[in-house]
């Protein structure tokens, strides 16, 4: 089968971006992903408990920006399953509104491993009368003035917010990490519509790449769903689930 097409402008744009020293790259990891219903919950949690796996983190609120060309190449890309794609997105902690300490992270998938490159913007101001498409025009303007050499990447636009709670737990041998995330709101920058998703919770297991996450660790069957594309199905009709 012949891989689909990609573009070589975004992709070379990202490597140069990756490049510039005030990124900062996280090392390689594997993820797994599982979708858990809601009502298997409990048992899912007294499954870790017995198998010693304890929380390593409070539970708090992630909030994501997800950006995308106007062709929509990171959508796309995930859609066709191309074993070299990335995401960018704008992730700050805690309330959704207020005064915020953004990051903009690129999340780069080689093959079966995943890492990401961050630039820390600082603190930038979100109030509730604010839209998505003026706290980005902020975000990449403070990101061009904070950074001496790592460069906003040009022609993106925001297309989806997503938030969610997250709990932490590490495994008894302590090299892989499980994350619970539940319930999961989002907020379309294009439509405006909103949407939530309370059916199951997104479950993660995530250790370095040398390490195996054994099948035997969650009797679940393994997911590829994506956050950025079940939200545009979930808050653009031009995405409904069965367009993709």
């Amino acid at each position: 089968m012949v891989e689909p097409h990609k573009n070589k402008g975004t992709w070379h744009r990202v490597r140069e971006w990756l490049k510039r020293g005030d990124s900062k790259e996280s090392e390689f990891r594997y993820e797994k992903k599982f979708l858990i219903p809601l009502q298997e919950l409990h048992a899912f949690e007294i499954r870790l408990s017995r198998m010693a796996c304890s929380p390593i983190h409070l539970p708090r609120w992630i909030n994501n920006l997800y950006c995308d060309t106007p062709e929509y190449e990171h959508l796309n890309e995930n859609i066709e399953g191309l074993s070299e794609r990335k995401k960018l997105r704008l992730r700050w902690y805690g309330d959704k509104h207020g005064t915020l300490k953004v990051t903009a992270e690129f999340k780069i998938k080689l093959d079966d491993t995943n890492t990401k490159n961050s630039v820390k913007l600082g603190k930038i101001k979100f109030p509730q009368e604010m839209d998505l498409n003026t706290l980005f025009q902020i975000c990449m303007l403070q990101w061009g003035n904070n950074s001496s050499n790592a460069i906003p990447p040009a022609n993106y636009t925001p297309t989806l917010l997503n938030r969610y709670y997250r709990s932490y737990y590490l495994n008894s041998a302590e090299n892989i990490r499980i994350t619970v995330d539940t319930p999961i709101y989002y907020e379309n920058a294009v439509t405006g519509i909103r949407a939530e998703q309370s059916e199951y919770a997104i479950v993660e297991l995530k250790c370095p790449a040398n390490q195996i996450i054994t099948s035997d660790l969650l009797p679940y069957q393994l997911s590829k769903s994506s956050k950025y594309i079940e939200g545009l199905q979930l808050t653009d009709p031009q995405y409904e689930r069965s367009s993709i």
